[in-house]
């Protein structure tokens, strides 16, 4: 099996491991509304080794798929971006897993907890959120320039806008006591990009490609 089909089969059985861990979470905490409660809360109480556990998992399958990436797609301006975006992705998303958050409450409520812990928590997750939105964006360009990767970008593009819109209208729009599930949606398509990523990774055949072109404007 060469590099790239390992880092491939890492990425879509790290998506679907880290899909089961949040399946399982719901299952094990049913007094978690999940209409109301973050993902994140999860890392708090019982279990809470799960939900740290699929963060650093994201992390690793991000990282994988940003050396695969990297290995056989080729080389532009947007896709040494994408990868860099994805490389901050990683990293913030290894903080968000190794500091819990704190537990949410009712909007303008004082929150149950308020420390340091989960104020890092929030800024690396808003980070791993918005690098990822300009990775995906990034990469989904650079897979036009590539003739085996042609046939996923326009597939990649709008799950990637569809991913940024998610995430704004969760932030900006999206009620309290609805959060929970719209941030779980939001989650939910980011990783199916993830996903769809992964899966050439697994068929590729042709060798790291190690010239870089400039892409064209439009």
């Amino acid at each position: 099996m060469t590099t790239s089909r390992i880092l491939g089969s890492t990425v879509v059985l790290g998506v679907a491991t880290v899909v089961v861990l949040y399946v399982l979470l719901h299952v094990l905490r049913p007094d978690y509304n999940p209409l109301r409660r973050y993902l994140s809360e999860y890392a708090v109480g019982r279990f809470g080794a799960l939900m740290t556990a699929s963060f650093l998992l994201q992390a690793l399958v991000s990282l994988a798929l940003v050396i695969g990436l990297f290995r056989d797609v080729r080389h532009s301006g947007s896709l040494l971006a994408g990868c860099a975006f994805l490389t901050v992705a990683a990293v913030a998303l290894a903080v968000a897993g190794v500091f819990p958050t704190d537990l949410s409450e009712r909007a303008g409520d004082t929150p149950r907890l308020t420390t340091q812990t989960g104020m890092v928590h929030q800024s690396a997750g808003t980070l791993s959120f918005l690098t990822r939105i300009f990775a995906f964006l990034c990469l989904s360009r650079a897979y036009r320039y590539d003739d085996r990767w042609q046939v996923i970008a326009p597939l990649a593009l709008g799950v990637a806008i569809a991913f940024l819109v998610l995430f704004f209208t969760f932030v900006v729009v999206v009620r309290w006591d609805v959060g929970g599930l719209a941030q779980r949606v939001a989650v939910a398509v980011g990783l199916f990009w993830m996903f769809l990523s992964g899966l050439p990774l697994r068929r590729t055949q042709r060798p790291m490609t190690a010239d870089v072109v400039v892409a064209p404007a439009s």
